[in-house]
Protein backbone atom coordinates (compact mmCIF):
# COMPACT_ATOMS: atom_id res chain seq x y z
CA UNK A 1 0.00 0.00 0.00
CA UNK A 2 2.75 2.21 0.33
CA UNK A 3 5.14 1.30 -2.06
CA UNK A 4 1.40 2.33 -4.45
CA UNK A 5 0.90 5.41 -2.55
CA UNK A 6 4.60 6.24 -3.24
CA UNK A 7 4.64 5.59 -6.84
CA UNK A 8 1.08 7.48 -7.30
CA UNK A 9 3.71 10.70 -5.68
CA UNK A 10 6.48 10.19 -8.18
CA UNK A 11 3.79 10.32 -10.90
CA UNK A 12 2.20 13.48 -9.58
CA UNK A 13 5.91 14.98 -9.54
CA UNK A 14 5.85 13.79 -12.95
CA UNK A 15 2.37 16.10 -14.19
CA UNK A 16 2.86 18.84 -16.11
CA UNK A 17 0.51 20.90 -13.72
CA UNK A 18 1.68 23.28 -11.80
CA UNK A 19 2.93 22.50 -8.10
CA UNK A 20 0.22 24.35 -6.15
CA UNK A 21 -2.29 22.28 -7.84
CA UNK A 22 0.07 18.90 -7.69
CA UNK A 23 -0.17 19.21 -4.04
CA UNK A 24 -3.71 20.15 -3.85
CA UNK A 25 -4.54 16.61 -6.20
CA UNK A 26 -2.40 14.91 -3.59
CA UNK A 27 -4.23 16.92 -0.42
CA UNK A 28 -8.02 15.91 -2.65
CA UNK A 29 -6.27 11.86 -2.79
CA UNK A 30 -5.59 11.71 0.70
CA UNK A 31 -9.52 13.20 1.60
CA UNK A 32 -11.07 11.13 -1.15
CA UNK A 33 -8.96 8.10 -1.92
CA UNK A 34 -9.82 9.04 -5.76
CA UNK A 35 -7.18 7.10 -7.65
CA UNK A 36 -4.10 9.99 -8.82
CA UNK A 37 -4.62 8.99 -12.44
CA UNK A 38 -7.85 10.33 -12.38
CA UNK A 39 -7.79 13.19 -10.24
CA UNK A 40 -4.50 14.13 -12.71
CA UNK A 41 -7.46 13.90 -15.55
CA UNK A 42 -9.88 16.03 -13.63
CA UNK A 43 -7.23 18.68 -12.73
CA UNK A 44 -6.31 19.20 -16.30
CA UNK A 45 -9.67 18.99 -17.55
CA UNK A 46 -10.13 21.98 -14.90
CA UNK A 47 -6.90 23.74 -16.57
CA UNK A 48 -8.31 23.83 -20.02
CA UNK A 49 -11.92 25.00 -18.89
CA UNK A 50 -10.57 27.63 -16.90
CA UNK A 51 -8.65 29.59 -19.59
CA UNK A 52 -12.09 29.61 -21.26
CA UNK A 53 -14.12 30.58 -18.54
CA UNK A 54 -11.20 33.25 -17.36
CA UNK A 55 -11.80 34.93 -21.12
CA UNK A 56 -15.22 34.59 -21.12
CA UNK A 57 -15.31 36.92 -17.52
CA UNK A 58 -12.80 39.37 -19.13
CA UNK A 59 -15.56 39.46 -22.28
CA UNK A 60 -17.77 40.36 -19.99
CA UNK A 61 -16.16 42.81 -17.64
CA UNK A 62 -15.01 44.40 -20.67
CA UNK A 63 -18.92 44.72 -21.82
CA UNK A 64 -19.92 45.71 -18.40
CA UNK A 65 -22.12 42.32 -17.79
CA UNK A 66 -21.56 42.63 -14.19
CA UNK A 67 -24.49 40.16 -13.21
CA UNK A 68 -23.11 37.49 -15.92
CA UNK A 69 -19.25 38.19 -14.06
CA UNK A 70 -20.84 37.32 -10.53
CA UNK A 71 -22.35 33.98 -11.66
CA UNK A 72 -19.10 33.06 -13.53
CA UNK A 73 -16.90 33.61 -10.40
CA UNK A 74 -19.44 32.37 -8.37
CA UNK A 75 -18.92 29.15 -10.83
CA UNK A 76 -15.39 29.32 -9.86
CA UNK A 77 -15.96 29.93 -7.03
CA UNK A 78 -17.69 26.33 -6.86
CA UNK A 79 -15.19 24.20 -8.68
CA UNK A 80 -11.79 25.64 -7.16
CA UNK A 81 -13.12 24.70 -3.74
CA UNK A 82 -14.29 21.21 -4.20
CA UNK A 83 -10.82 21.11 -5.90
CA UNK A 84 -9.15 22.11 -2.82
CA UNK A 85 -7.51 25.36 -5.15
CA UNK A 86 -7.44 27.35 -1.76
CA UNK A 87 -5.49 30.37 -3.46
CA UNK A 88 -7.95 30.18 -6.51
CA UNK A 89 -10.90 29.61 -4.74
CA UNK A 90 -9.92 33.15 -2.84
CA UNK A 91 -9.67 35.14 -6.11
CA UNK A 92 -12.71 33.74 -7.16
CA UNK A 93 -14.50 34.55 -3.88
CA UNK A 94 -13.10 38.43 -4.14
CA UNK A 95 -14.60 38.41 -8.28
Amino acid sequence: EKRKAHEQEIEASESKLPQFMQEAMETLHRITEIDMEDLESMYSDFVDQIKEELHDIHVLLMENKYEDVKRSAHKLKGSTGNLQLHSLHEQAVRL
